[in-house]
């Protein structure tokens, strides 16, 4: 550790945080609990479908993954203050992290946009386009210009690539310190891709498109009036103003503890080298000058008109630790996380599942868990990116706090997964032999528990548990040496939790 990370810990530690209305839009808020200082988060070695800190307990995530509503927003995840109408919208950062830790929740999402106005021509028409404040972006404001063609005038920014903005970094650092300081474990996106790829959308303000910077970068070499050219290695000054910026949020946060990095959201096929660099350079960077090691997120690509073929180049990817794969099946029998490929730590990210959207319900999260993956929801209540109907949300974000609350309870570093249904016939299980077992019942009818290849004389406590009303009774103890089956009264969805004495 440096001796100004140092200095940064003790800081941590001693002083009481403020969120200054400058940098962060919410007025002052003074933050007088702190999360422990357990160490930066890593792939737990024996067994790698989890990160793990200094605790050395293996940590399952849950909560929002974006949602972009006005203050008061239970669920902000954008850094910058993002609004859709002739309104500033100004996150208010410390009520959104209240609501999702009495959600039950653990993580949040921290997007970041590259431009600062975008929308479809019917959006601009209207004045409903996505926009930020132009003094927003990672670097110097130099001047603003009117943009009139989408039939709307809209400020556009003009910036100075080599020169950073420090009030985005000091934003930056109190939104993440904030969150940590909560209990959340917050992923902080490098770049976002959305507004860059998707053709209907219109790119006019990007800082790295021509008249848009005072350096003489032109990001837009097709001349598609978009910039999906930056998340290729294509221009190598483009890179080096990326490499540059990257290596700023770094020593920004890095003295920080539990925080991952996410390398982009939603951008496109051909995108993997550009990633892997990306990757690589965090890697070597904080290799440097006894800067923390901080876990790599990679996501697919997004919408369902990009989706790979296969998630391959994801889980045989040796440049990152976690990943989230596309697919329905993640939303409705999530794939076993057999933790033997390259990357082990798997995410599903419901805002990204293509054909499999509107799917999810309370068996999301607990099939989720018992699949050994990390279930975040996309919690959206407008019609841009709702998912499920609104009476469901409340369900499954229930849901997703009671997963937690086991993963908490269980020894779930210890615990392998059910792969087929020798031991537990539902399919959907963890559990440590002779030790402890979770069996999820999404469907009414028997299932049983395998315990005979434990000792007779070995007693289990037995505990039932109904998502749908919260209740938790204790069950009649069982031993080892036979199979056991329950079929609780009623058709909701059930779980068995059995703990040796």
């Amino acid at each position: 550790m440096t001796e100004k990370g140092s200095i940064h810990r003790l800081r941590l530690k001693l002083c009481i945080l403020t969120l200054c209305a400058s940098s962060c839009g919410g007025g002052t808020e003074q933050q007088t609990s702190f999360a422990p200082e357990t160490g930066v988060l890593r792939v737990l070695d024996t067994n790698p479908r989890w990160l793990t800190d200094d605790s050395g307990k293996a940590k399952y995530f849950t909560g929002p993954t974006g949602q972009f509503t006005l203050n008061p927003n239970a669920t902000v995840s954008t850094v910058q203050d993002l609004w859709s109408d002739d309104v500033s919208g100004v996150n208010d950062y410390a009520t959104a992290f209240d609501t999702v830790v009495a959600n039950g929740h653990n993580f949040v999402r921290l997007w970041r946009w590259e431009t600062s106005a975008w929308g479809t021509p019917a959006q601009f028409a209207s004045n409903t386009h996505w926009r930020l404040p132009t003094s927003q972006m990672p670097w110097t404001l130099v001047s603003t210009r009117i943009d009139s063609t989408t039939g709307t005038d809209v400020p556009v920014g003009v910036y100075d690539l080599a020169s950073f903005n420090q009030s985005y970094f000091d934003r930056l650092r109190a939104v993440v310190m904030s969150a940590v300081n909560k209990g959340l474990t917050p992923s902080v996106m490098l770049f976002e891709g959305n507004e860059n790829q998707a053709q209907i959308v219109l790119g006019f303000a990007h800082p790295m498109l021509a008249g848009n910077n005072t350096n003489g970068v032109s990001c837009d070499e097709n001349s598609d009036a978009h910039c999906e050219e930056t998340h290729t290695l294509a221009d190598a000054t483009i890179t080096a103003y990326q490499d540059a910026y990257v290596r700023k949020v770094i020593d920004t946060l890095n003295d920080i503890d539990g925080y991952i990095y996410e390398i982009v959201n939603e951008t496109g096929f051909d995108t993997v080298s550009w990633q892997n660099h990306v990757a690589a350079l965090i890697t070597q960077y904080e290799s440097e000058g006894g800067r923390q090691r901080h876990p790599v997120w990679m996501s697919h690509w997004g919408t369902a008109s990009r989706q790979p073929h296969s998630n391959d180049y994801l889980f045989d990817n040796d440049h990152v630790q976690i990943i989230a794969p596309a697919g329905r099946d993640y939303e409705t029998d999530p794939p076993h996380n057999l933790a033997n490929e390259r990357v082990n730590v798997v995410f599903h990210d419901t805002d990204h599942g293509g054909n499999g959207n509107g799917v999810v319900t309370i068996d999301w999260p607990w099939k989720s868990l018992t699949r050994g993956i990390s279930p975040l929801y996309l919690d959206c209540p407008y019609i841009y990116c709702r998912r499920e109907p609104d009476s469901d949300r409340p369900l499954i974000r229930r849901a997703m706090a009671q997963t937690l609350t086991y993963a908490q309870k269980l020894n779930l570093k210890a615990m392998t997964i059910e792969t087929g249904r020798a031991i537990i016939d539902s399919g959907y299980g963890l559990y440590e032999v002779c030790a402890e077992y979770l069996m999820y019942m999404p469907t009414d009818g028997s299932h049983s528990i395998n315990l005979s290849s434990c000792q007779s004389d070995r007693s289990f406590a037995v505990e039932f548990f109904e998502p749908l009303t919260g209740t938790t009774t204790t069950g009649e103890p069982v031993s080892g040496g036979a199979v056991y089956s329950w079929n609780p009264p009623g058709p909701n969805p059930m779980v068995v939790h059995l703990k040796a004495k």
